[in-house]
């Protein structure tokens, strides 16, 4: 079974002078580990970037409560009026996202 990993997080000051967040999701973002992942990135939200972009290139699955886990981090952050992107999502994520009508209240960028 592959499980969920957050890796790669960098913390870096932009051209414009903002903070971004930039962390790697991989493996499975399931119900078995929706609590772990949940925890952690609010972390990353508490910190107040001014961005926080997961890359999710390397997510291999992504289930309802994953799918629940981005739409609650995603009000979370604007709450924070932090910016949160996903980075690169498959073509299986994009599809899953279109067909819950879910797409729009992301922001989504293909390109790192």
């Amino acid at each position: 079974m592959i499980e969920y990993q957050l890796a790669n997080t960098e913390i870096q000051r932009t051209h414009d002078g903002e903070f971004e967040t930039r962390a790697t999701l991989s493996g499975q973002l399931t119900a078995a580990n929706i609590k772990a992942a949940k925890q952690e990135i609010i972390t990353l939200i508490e910190n107040q970037p001014d961005r926080l972009i997961l890359d999710i290139s390397r997510l291999t699955q992504l289930d309802a409560s994953g799918l629940s886990l981005l739409t609650e981090l995603n009000r979370k952050a604007t709450s924070r009026q932090v910016e949160l992107v996903l980075l690169r999502p498959t073509k299986a994520i994009i599809a899953l996202l279109e067909m819950t009508r879910l797409r729009s209240i992301f922001t989504i960028e293909n390109q790192s």
